[in-house]
């Protein structure tokens, strides 16, 4: 069971937690899955799902969520109860929750308290993957910036499969990268190494990198 922030049991959180789980509610979709179905415990499926929008990577929700808006891969709403119900539209839900429902879910979500952290790595690969994120010849810091790891912004990284609709991205927070494959908006990306390798230098500049400074990198990442 996820960890919630102490204090978090209001009852709008227990009635959000409620809707969280709510299966059959068609409201919410009309096949009857529960925001749990794709998000069990607030983390994520890793499944990539057919949307009208093209194909969409679940993410994961506790700990994520605060600080991080824009949502949708998209980037295209700017909070989060408004994320929430154009997603209930997108499931076909009937009519979508009351506005009381809407806040309660709202709250709830953000109460999600994240995995506990990893111990602190102080080691010459880490510290040298930190250097090179946060160096300009490789660019990752531009985009993932701050302590939410996003910029908030939308970018066009030439990720655009045919059947996406648009071509700009909301740049993702990176906290608990090493848990949230696969990667990309479409999920094309396996692993962290995978994509690291296999982008050519759309997002950052990584080609010129040697293999000792891409596992440096890559073992960064996973500390986040």
């Amino acid at each position: 069971m996820a960890r919630r922030a102490p204090g978090a049991f209001s009852s709008a959180v227990a009635l959000g937690r409620q809707l969280f789980h709510a299966v059959g509610d068609a409201r919410i979709s009309k096949d009857g899955r529960a925001c749990a179905s794709c998000h069990p415990d607030g983390r994520d499926d890793s499944l990539v799902w057919a949307t009208p929008d093209g194909p969409r990577r679940s993410i994961m929700l506790a700990g994520r969520v605060r600080s991080t808006a824009p949502y949708s891969w998209a980037g295209d709403e700017a909070d989060l109860r408004t994320h929430l119900a154009s997603t209930f539209d997108r499931l076909n839900g009937a009519g979508g929750l009351k506005s009381v429902e809407l806040d309660a879910l709202t709250a709830y979500i953000e109460s999600l308290a994240p995995p506990p952290p990893f111990a602190p790595v102080h080691d010459a690969r880490v510290e040298r993957g930190a250097a090179l994120f946060a160096s300009k010849e490789v660019g990752c810091a531009g985009c993932h910036a701050g302590p939410g790891g996003s910029d908030n912004e939308v970018h066009d990284v030439a990720s655009k499969a045919s059947i996406d609709r648009v071509a700009r991205f909301n740049t993702p927070t990176l906290r608990f990268v090493s848990g949230a494959g696969p990667y990309f908006h479409d999920g094309r990306y396996a692993t962290l190494h995978e994509l690291l390798t296999a982008n050519l230098d759309t997002m950052g500049h990584t080609k010129q990198l040697s293999a000792g400074d891409l596992d440096a990198l890559e073992a960064y990442l996973r500390t986040l």
